[in-house]
């Protein structure tokens, strides 16, 4: 059952890989799709690869910087003025740094803090009125296995997760009698550029963006009283 037909589909971080796939898994039955990213010439990419999956879609294209909340802001405004409503949003965006806590930048420490947590929030809180009031919606957020954990050298990132994960699960719980339901899916290491930082690991044995990519949009699928709030997803294989 495709139950995104004739829904529209917000995806922040478009144009990582995670949300790439999200993309062309999407692309096929959905009514409108809108593509969030930062850099314009990506997007403008990724949505021809979009449109030749479906030609008949209905493709925005969003260029803004979650790290900063005024652009996020205006994002909202803009979104507010053309779209009659968001039906399913997933929150894929992410910057990811391996440093000691002490040498990082305060600068970053808040440019990191508001796009995995903040601005995933505040985006959440504005798409979910209409939810709440057509009584149905799906927001998806992409935590991290570091969200029940901590690691050296990855403070900032480790805490924003911890965040976005309370924040899944508190809002599910306050959204969950209007038909709408808020997703945590936490996965472990990607075979991405994110995961290339990751030190003193195998990269082969990480998970492959576009597997992880169709369990998500599996996930949306459902719409009866089975419910998956929380998903933490595990590699077969480590070093």
């Amino acid at each position: 059952m495709n139950i995104e037909k004739n829904k529209k589909v917000f995806i922040l971080g478009s144009t990582g890989s995670i949300g790439e796939f999200l993309c062309y898994n999407f692309a096929v039955n959905s009514e409108e799709l809108i593509l969030h990213g930062r850099d314009e010439i990506k997007l403008s990419s990724l949505a021809d690869k979009v449109l030749q999956l479906n030609p008949k879609i209905k493709l925005r294209i969003v260029s803004c910087d979650l790290g900063s909340i005024g652009d996020v802001q205006n994002m909202l405004e803009e979104i507010d003025s053309n779209t009659r409503k968001i039906d399913i949003l997933i929150n894929a965006a992410a910057i990811f740094n391996v440093d000691e806590f002490f040498n990082e930048s305060n600068q970053h420490t808040i440019r990191a803090m508001n796009i995995n947590l903040i601005s995933p929030m505040l985006i959440s809180k504005r798409l979910a009125k209409g939810m709440k009031k057509n009584r149905w919606g799906r927001i998806i957020n992409i935590t991290s296995v570091s969200a029940y954990q901590g690691k050296e050298n990855t403070v900032t990132y480790c805490s924003s997760k911890h965040g976005l994960l309370g924040f899944s699960r508190a809002l599910h719980l306050e959204l969950r009698d209007y038909g709408v339901r808020v997703i945590s899916v936490a996965p472990g290491s990607i075979q991405n550029k994110m995961g290339s930082s990751v030190p003193n690991q195998d990269f082969s044995t990480f998970i492959d963006p576009e597997e992880l990519a169709k369990l998500i949009y599996d996930l949306v699928q459902h719409n009866s009283n089975l419910v998956v709030d929380e998903l933490r997803i595990n590699r077969m294989k480590y070093n």
